[in-house]
């Protein structure tokens, strides 16, 4: 449970901060999040909508911007509540070997332009977030990736 809410609270930071710096202005975001079978999505949202904002970030967070409408829905409820799924996928074929020694970076480089950057253009922390040693993403040979 401590890892599902940690990774939902880094996923609600850059929803909220995507939505405060949304081009033409700051906009309010309605968060539907897939159900996944035995979590306490409860307790989750709990913990995104009131834990979060009272807890310090090194970054202050619009938590307001994306605590009041969030919606846990089945898989084939929504468009795109899969999209999460797949985009982590392209990341773990592009760094995680096969029986063969070869990783296969096709479909993020292809995907890269939709990964979030910071305002120079930096992936790391922003779009893509390693806990350890980041040369598990920078060592890679596909490395950096293209685009702004």
């Amino acid at each position: 449970m401590k890892t599902y809410n940690y990774a939902s609270r880094l996923l609600f930071e850059r929803i909220a901060l995507i939505a405060r710096d949304w081009p033409g202005g700051t906009r309010r975001a309605i968060t539907k999040v897939a159900h996944v079978r035995g979590h306490d999505h409860a307790a989750t949202t709990t913990y995104i909508t009131t834990t979060c904002p009272a807890t310090w970030s090194p970054v202050p967070v619009p938590w307001s911007l994306v605590t009041s409408n969030i919606e846990v829905a089945g898989t084939g409820a929504y468009d795109g509540l899969q999209a999460a799924d797949v985009y982590a996928g392209m990341l773990n074929a592009a760094i995680a070997p096969d029986a063969y020694g070869n990783c296969s970076p096709d479909y993020l480089l292809e995907c890269a332009h939709q990964i979030r950057r910071g305002p120079a253009g930096q992936v790391l922390n922003f779009g893509i977030k390693v806990l350890g040693d980041q040369s598990i993403i920078t060592g890679q040979s596909w490395w950096p990736l293209p685009g702004k």
